[in-house]
């Protein structure tokens, strides 16, 4: 299910998107980048918010 803020989806290697249940804020998404995120060498996402400082 979806949530209104931005969210991290990791790759679940049976082709597909597991929702990691992280919150990256609800400011305007910019750009989606595909990484690998936790080191098992499948591809996960990563979103990038516009006007949002880290930390």
């Amino acid at each position: 299910m979806l949530r209104a803020d931005n969210q991290v989806f990791m790759n679940n290697s049976l082709g597909g998107f597991t929702d990691s249940l992280q919150s990256l804020g609800k400011n305007n998404s910019s750009e989606i980048r595909p990484g690998d995120i936790d080191s098992d060498g499948d591809l996960d996402m990563v979103v990038a918010n516009d006007g949002q400082g880290c930390g």
